[in-house]
């Protein structure tokens, strides 16, 4: 009886392994499809996430903005896609939608350091001065970083503080030395701060990079004309109207040049004809009121005026890098 049953269990026992050799193969065959399987989704999400990093970096926000979508469907509780997405709204200039998206990434648990960047920037749009010690520690962290380095410049301008609008515009330049929008600024910033000689190299400097740039060349007449230099300004204006000849930016430049030489009826007249060509043109309508005046008649200086003070308070505010009219700045420095 007992070599029965010894007998009985060494089958059992041939036969468990016998199953065992059969299972393990299959085993082996099945683990290894998942974990292709797994691989092949991860190497999809990589090369997904690469698409959506190049789209941004080209500017290509609307395509990366769809692909994000998808993103935030199928992953609906990882941060990254969201906080892309607030960086991708942000550039679109949709802030609100930014916003609520970003919190929602920071929620989800976006480190701290990515969310207060990104916070950061999108305060630098509505409320610079709060916005602006984040932006100075991210730049810290980072001094190449440029969209701060134009957020920083763009809210000194903005603020009219000069002193910090040039240092950041330079800062800006160390980083990318080939951008015409940060010598634009700066220009802009040594004009206000009357450092003309340095803002005529800047305009200088972005006309030889781009001679087409006709808001630098408006800009470079008017500050020839404030540093008495007239018949430099008149060539620019020259060059501007021939590249814009619908423009009255140009004639109210010209007007200023003739002003300058004390030829008030040659001003009036070339004012004259720009508010032909534009007439709710608020710079050409002041300085047209001016000449008025400075020829003793306030009874057609003082309706111009009034004209444009209300044309001022129904489109609000002059957009931040508009050309402006020639104006009294502080006194040039010696350089």
């Amino acid at each position: 009886m007992g070599r029965i049953t010894r007998a009985i269990g060494n089958l059992r026992l041939k036969n468990h392994r016998w199953r065992w050799r059969i299972a393990t193969p299959s085993f082996l065959i099945g683990l290894f499809a998942v974990v292709g399987w797994l691989n092949s989704h991860w190497i999809d999400d990589q090369i997904e996430a690469f698409r959506i990093d190049r789209l941004i970096e080209r500017g290509d926000l609307e395509e990366a903005r769809a692909h994000l979508a998808i993103q935030i469907h199928r992953y609906p509780a990882r941060p990254r896609p969201r906080f892309l997405l607030a960086t991708v709204e942000r550039r679109l200039g949709r802030i609100t939608g930014a916003e609520e998206i970003l919190q929602r990434a920071v929620e989800l648990g976006l480190p701290v350091a990515e969310a207060s960047r990104e916070h950061a920037l999108l305060a630098a749009r509505f409320d610079f001065p709060t916005a602006e010690p984040g932006l100075i520690r991210t730049l810290a962290r980072n001094p190449g970083d440029l969209e701060v380095h134009q957020a920083l410049a763009g809210g000194y301008l903005r603020s009219a503080r000069w002193d910090a609008a040039v240092a950041a515009c330079t800062a800006w330049l160390a980083s990318d030395p080939s951008s015409v929008d940060a010598t634009f600024g700066r220009a802009r910033g040594l004009r206000s701060l009357g450092r003309l000689n340095s803002a005529i190299a800047d305009c200088r400097s972005i006309l030889a990079q781009s001679p087409d740039h006709l808001e630098a060349r408006l800009a470079l007449a008017e500050i020839l004309i404030e540093a008495k230099r007239a018949d430099e300004a008149r060539a620019e204006v020259a060059r501007c109207r021939a590249q814009a000849p619908d423009r009255p930016e140009p004639l109210v430049i010209l007007a200023a040049c003739s002003s300058a030489r004390g030829d008030l009826g040659a001003a009036t007249s070339t004012l004259e004809v720009a508010l032909k060509q534009a007439p709710n043109f608020v710079p050409a309508l002041r300085a047209l009121s001016s000449a008025h005046q400075a020829r003793g008649r306030d009874d057609l200086a003082r309706p111009l005026l009034d004209r444009s003070s209300l044309l001022d308070l129904d489109r609000g505010a002059p957009q931040v890098g508009s050309p402006q009219p020639p104006r009294r700045s502080a006194p040039p420095r010696e350089e």
